[in-house]
């Protein structure tokens, strides 16, 4: 589903911020 896929990219994007 797309909307998983643009959720997993939020995720990964704020994991990429924390570190």
């Amino acid at each position: 589903v797309v909307h998983e896929t643009v959720e997993v990219g939020a995720q990964t994007a704020a994991t990429l911020k924390g570190q």
